[in-house]
């Protein structure tokens, strides 16, 4: 139900905003409303049943923090943590998080695509993990050039909206710049967005959700119902067409000159034509303009790099690029700017160049990252033969795959193995000598991103999909390959997880069509695997797989991490129960230990796990309820343990212990606690004599005073805190019971 709207903010006028939404509602629209740094208006759209778009804004913030447009020359995931820290700590207490999408940055370079696209995932990741639905880019009009769509981290973003299509999408603006009829400006400034959708198609991406959060006709000025009109009417058609979201007319909020009030006006007559026309269908997924979007499946790769290469100038340079190198022996001269496009699956780096002599023109290329193969096409003929492709290799030779389990296993059934349905699509592994209906945890192959979980009717049944991004190791750098784990009992991670290689993914199990408990794994390389097969583009995982078992040091922070969305019951010695649940938020890299209504809260990064606030210790004599922070220094957490360790290892502490009474968070005492953690076992199976509990793959920990002390606490830990044991005084708590569909807070 698309519809066009306005841009809300701080003052201006906005006389009249809620018999324009009402006039929407009554037609049979639902409301969608833009506003800058006030959330007010906002509140006047959701509680008609719409839906709003808020932006904080650098200016409107005050707080010195830039809010518009981030440092593109941070590391992208450290400036996304930091901008979003900022951004969520100024979201107001109203947000509402079902009904209100944040645009998070503005009017940002349209150069930096390698940039943007690697934060728009990471901070859709963190906003996502609070529950804040995000819209990305918020180009200005005009921008971005189509060739920004096509770099990898911006695919790599639009392949998470395509997963997290409620959560994540594109804001983008379009105006006239001026009072030019509606043919003068389309599409290069009005309908620019196909672009970004014609990237989608290319790359077998679903077509994400698009709002147009800025719309109309200059920054200056807002024309009359009568000369504007059939502009909008115009632009209103295009946006149902392809079911955008909304167009916010520039704007009601205070501006310069008399915009607020022409853009009001204009509001005033535009209301009411919507209202007469009412709701238009579209669809996302309608054929592109084929004026201006010809299909290109036929082309062949001289003719792509040719036109690529000669169009298009948008890709930063690399001033000692083997392209230019060969340019430079031929005695050309460069024309433009290197820049990369895809062809068929493969990414190539092109050059255009002439030479001054003759005047002819030349595009050198080569596939990435194979610059010892630069070769070089001039315009083709109709005629011309086809240059052949450098030749293909394997971009993840290098890299090592699993293992799959902590514990003796094999492959039991090879990749091309026959089957009933054709040849087998991946490798079956099971364990050796284990239990029947064994729990033991299937475990990530390789760093990445949980991309599907998923439950099928077919022979996959429980199975989890996991996206990569090859490693320095591989012989093609940044190469995006996906594992598949199939036929589990259990599923334990949700997508959009971040995981490491070794953390468990789900369990072991017999489901689906299969004939006796084992793992099975694929391993896909989107667009250059094999075809022929019931999985596209799989190939042999075999080469890759180890199934050597860590004789060292294991990552440990799996064990603290939660295994399954449920809650657990925790049995103490003397009489009552805890309700124990995890909540993680693998975007920030922390999670909470929660007993009923008390919490221990902890952080991780690649080295350490850290400890900072508790709030179970309990009241004091004067019988005042008490909660402690930990730290290190001037850090606000203290560390706790290793991260990566083996049974024998011991890990020292010298954190300052801070109590607060949690009335009024009143300072009680402060002192430095010496002290020693020790990784004292990781049992294969643990039961435990108060409740008869048996528990899989548990971690056992010891804390003493001193390193090879007596131990004055104990802990296991199995996917969180599954037992405890006060050494001096007997007093201790084990598992007692799950409580699937109770994972909820207590209050």
């Amino acid at each position: 139900m698309t519809h066009l709207s306005t841009h809300c903010g701080v003052g201006g006028n906005h006389n009249g905003l809620g018999v324009f939404l009402d006039q929407l509602v009554a037609a049979g629209f639902k409301p969608w409303l833009k506003s800058v740094d006030a959330y007010g208006p906002l509140i006047d759209a959701t509680r008609r049943g719409g839906v709003g778009v808020l932006r904080l804004s650098t200016a409107g913030q005050g707080t010195g923090f830039d809010f518009d447009v981030p440092n593109y020359h941070g590391d992208p995931a450290a400036v996304a943590t930091t901008h979003w820290a900022a951004t969520r700590a100024k979201l107001p207490p109203e947000f509402d998080k079902a009904n209100v999408w944040l645009e998070v940055i503005n009017e940002v370079d349209k150069n930096q695509a390698e940039f943007l696209g690697a934060f728009a995932l990471y901070i859709a990741r963190l906003a996502n993990a609070d529950g804040v639905k995000v819209l990305m880019f918020s180009f200005s009009s005009g921008e971005p050039e189509p060739e920004f769509w096509l770099h990898p981290n911006v695919l790599e973003y639009l392949r998470y909206c395509e997963t997290n299509p409620d959560m994540a999408g594109v804001a983008l603006h379009e105006y006239n710049y001026g009072h030019r009829p509606y043919a003068e400006v389309y599409p290069h400034h009005v309908g620019r967005f196909q672009w970004l959708y014609d990237a989608c198609d290319r790359h077998g991406i679903a077509r994400p959700r698009v709002a147009i959060t800025e719309w109309g006709f200059s920054q200056d000025g807002v024309p009359t119902w009568d000369e504007g009109g059939d502009y909008a009417r115009s632009c209103f058609g295009l946006y149902s067409r392809y079911a955008i979201d909304g167009a916010a007319l520039w704007c009601l909020q205070a501006w310069h000159a008399n915009v607020p009030n022409q853009a009001n006006a204009f509001m005033k007559s535009m209301g009411p034509w919507m209202a007469s026309v009412g709701p238009q269908s579209g669809d996302r997924n309608t054929p592109l303009d084929p004026a201006y979007f010809e299909p290109q499946q036929q082309q062949t790769l001289e003719q792509a790099i040719w036109e690529f290469g000669i169009a298009n100038q948008t890709i930063d340079t690399n001033a000692d690029a083997a392209i230019e190198k060969a340019i430079g022996r031929d005695g050309l001269f460069q024309i433009g700017d290197e820049k990369w496009m895809r062809h068929e699956g493969e990414s190539y780096a092109t050059q255009p160049a002439y030479d001054a002599a003759t005047g002819e023109k030349r595009v050198y290329y080569a596939r990435v990252p194979d610059w010892g193969n630069v070769q070089w096409t001039g315009e083709p003929g109709p005629t011309e033969p086809p240059i052949d492709p450098p030749p293909v290799t394997d971009p993840l030779r290098g890299i090592t795959l699993g293992p799959l389990f902590h514990v003796p296993h094999v492959i039991t059934s090879p990749f091309n193995a026959v089957r009933d349905y054709g040849l087998h699509e991946g490798i079956d592994i099971d364990i050796i000598g284990g239990p029947p209906n064994s729990q033991e945890p299937v475990r990530c192959a390789y760093d990445g991103v949980v991309e599907r979980v998923a439950t099928a009717t077919g022979a996959y049944y429980n199975y989890v999909i996991v996206r990569h991004v090859a490693g320095a190791e591989a012989a093609e750098p940044g190469t995006v390959f996906k594992t598949w784990y199939a036929h589990n009992d259990a599923l334990y991670v949700k997508v959009g997880q971040v995981v490491s290689r070794g953390e468990p993914l789900a369990e072991l199990g017999g489901t689906g069509g299969n004939w006796g408990e084992h793992s099975h794994l694929n391993l896909q390389l989107p667009g250059r695997g094999l075809p022929g097969y019931v999985v596209a583009d799989v190939i042999d995982p075999g080469p890759y797989y180890t199934t050597a078992i860590p004789v060292t040091k294991i990552d440990l922070l799996p064990y603290f991490l939660p295994r399954s969305g449920d809650a657990w019951m925790l049995q103490a010695s003397w009489g009552p129960q805890e309700k124990t649940r995890v909540e993680h938020d693998a975007g920030t890299r922390t999670f909470r230990h929660i007993k009923n209504t008390n919490w221990e809260r902890l952080h991780y990064d690649a080295s350490t796990i850290y400890r900072s606030i508790d709030t179970s210790p309990g009241p004091d004599a004067s019988g005042k309820d008490r909660y402690y922070s930990i730290a290190d220094g001037t850090l606000p957490y203290s560390k706790w343990l290793m991260r990566y360790g083996k049974p024998g290892d011991w890990f020292e502490r010298s954190p300052v212990v801070r109590f607060f009474y949690k009335d009024g968070c009143v300072p009680i005492t402060a002192y430095t606690d010496h002290s020693w953690l020790n990784v004292v076992a990781i049992h294969k199976e643990y039961q435990f004599k108060l409740t008869g509990m048996v528990v899989r793959d548990v971690l056992e920990l010891a804390w003493s005073q001193t390193r090879g002390g007596a131990p004055i606490e104990r802990y296991w830990y199995a996917g969180g805190l599954v037992g405890w044991m006060n050494v001096g005084n007997g007093a201790h708590s084990a598992i007692a019971s799950y409580t699937a569909g109770d994972n909820q807070p207590e209050v």
